[in-house]
């Protein structure tokens, strides 16, 4: 087993970190996210969680295309709301101070059926 020593820079403290070959990076992945025990936790945390015990060339990537890729997550997750602008009222001092105007388009085209067209 290959382990890396790890200073905390704010502190004194050394992590020892177990360097990952290819091959066990998956499980190491399934383990902090996928299992019961893990919760299918989001990127931030699921980082922190690994990389408090391993390392490996590419870990941040790895871990951000494992947790995005994850099925289970993106169906829990609710879509994105677009954002509207509020709606109000506009209070006018005196008739014809604001005019709205709603544009269609050309009717002339349109058939309703009749055989007539606008």
């Amino acid at each position: 087993m290959l382990v890396q020593r790890f200073d905390v820079k704010d502190t004194d403290e050394v992590n020892w970190q177990i360097v990952v070959s290819l091959i066990k990076r998956r499980e190491v992945l399934n383990y902090f996210h996928d299992i019961k025990a893990s919760g299918h936790l989001g990127f931030k945390k699921t980082l922190s969680r690994v990389r408090g015990r391993f390392y490996w060339p590419g870990l941040q990537t790895d871990v951000k295309i494992y947790t995005n890729g994850c099925e289970r997550c993106t169906k829990r997750k609710d879509p994105i709301k677009t954002k509207r602008a509020p709606m109000g009222i506009v209070i006018s001092g005196f008739p014809m101070e604001r005019i709205a105007i709603d544009i269609l388009g050309d009717f002339r085209q349109l058939s309703w059926g009749t055989g007539t067209s606008w």
